[in-house]
C-alpha cells in the first residue's frame, strides 16, 4: 500500500477561507432575506390588503422570518456545491433560533386561555 499525503493549508489560508465563507453567507442572508422580508411583510400585505402578519400573528411571523433567511442560505450553499447535510444543519440553526425567540417572547406576547401555561411560567420566572 502507498501512503497518501495531502497538503495542509496554512493558517492564513484557513482563516481567509472561513472569513470569505462567512461574508458570503452574511451577504446572501441579508440581501436575500431582506428582499423576501420586504415582499412578504411590507409590499405583499399592502398590495393585497391584508393586515400586518407581525401584529396579527407574531409567532407565525417569526417562523416565516426564519424560513425567509434560511431559504437564500440553502440555495447559496447548494450553488456553492455543499452537501445536503451541512446545508440542512446550517438552516436548522436559523430555524432553531426562531423557535428559541418564540419561546422567550411567548409569555409576554400571549393572550387568552391558550397561553395560560406560558403565563404561569412567566409568573414563576418573576417570582424566582
Amino acid at each position: 500500500m502507498h501512503a497518501v499525503t495531502t497538503a495542509r493549508l496554512g493558517l492564513g489560508s484557513q482563516v481567509w477561507h472561513f472569513v470569505r465563507h462567512w461574508l458570503e453567507m452574511c451577504v446572501v442572508m441579508c440581501v436575500g432575506g431582506g428582499i423576501l422580508n420586504g415582499l412578504l411583510f411590507l409590499a405583499g400585505p399592502a398590495l393585497l390588503g391584508y393586515p400586518d402578519l407581525r401584529q396579527r400573528s407574531p409567532v407565525l411571523a417569526v417562523l416565516v422570518s426564519g424560513l425567509i433567511y434560511a431559504l437564500p442560505m440553502v440555495v447559496w450553499m447548494r450553488v456553492r456545491g455543499m452537501a445536503w447535510r451541512p446545508t440542512l444543519e446550517m438552516s436548522g440553526g436559523v430555524m432553531t433560533l426562531a423557535v428559541v425567540m418564540i419561546g422567550v417572547a411567548w409569555p409576554a406576547s400571549c393572550r387568552g386561555a391558550v397561553c395560560a401555561g406560558g403565563r404561569w411560567v412567566s409568573v414563576a420566572r418573576r417570582a424566582g
